[in-house]
This record gives structure tokens, sequence and C-alpha cells, in this order.
């Protein structure tokens, strides 16, 4: 693995659907992490597509995230980070446009993206 993204993009499950319309308009990456407000622990992932999908229904834009049905996403440990056969099999039994670091306490701490597997 080439160097993951050490703070990859959050947005708390009570942030509304235009304030993550605005911040992925402002990141680089292809979705959101959807945490909680306590704990930062993940939820969910809000991609791109989504959120398109989401504005072509006509959706409310103050309604809060956490009343949206998340795409879940498989995770791996940081812990895990050093054995690459691991992820190597994650990527090949997966078709995954993202692989979200998570600690012990399931918090975000990092991002894979395609670009970043060797």
């Amino acid at each position: 693995v080439k160097t993951a993204h050490p703070y990859p993009p959050t947005i708390v499950a009570d942030a509304s659907v235009a304030a993550a319309m605005a911040l992925l308009g402002q990141v680089e990456y292809p979705c959101l992490l959807v945490v909680t407000a306590d704990a930062h622990q993940l939820l969910g992932l809000l991609t791109a597509q989504e959120m398109l999908r989401l504005v072509a229904t006509g959706i409310d834009l103050t309604v809060p995230l956490s009343t949206l049905k998340l795409c879940s996403c498989l995770t791996v440990n940081a812990t895990e980070l050093s054995d690459l056969q691991t992820l190597r099999v994650l990527a090949q039994d997966n078709p995954l446009s993202v692989l979200p670091i998570v600690d012990d306490q399931n918090c975000p701490v990092g991002l894979i993206t395609p670009k970043n597997l060797l």
C-alpha cells in the first residue's frame, strides 16, 4: 500500500444533506465518512453518486444524514495495514472504491483508495 489518506473526510450524522453536499464539493474524495457526533464512530459512507441520486429525487436538503440509508462499507483496522495479503484479498473479493481505515473504537483514521493499492 502506498500512503493512505490520513485524514479522511468525515461528517457527523446530525449534519444536513446540504452540508454534506457542500463538504463533498470541497474534498478530493469520492465519498464522505458519516460518523456519530459524540464518539466519531463510523456509521457508513455517503458517496458522490448517492448524493446525485438523492438530489435527483428532490430530497429536502435540510434533513439530517441520520435519516438516510447510508452505504455500508467494509473497513480495515489500522493494526492490519501491515498485512498486504489481507488488503489484496479485500480488494480482489470486493469491488471497493474506498476502504476506510478505523481504530479499535471504529473511528476513521485513514482512507485507502484504488490509487493507494499496489
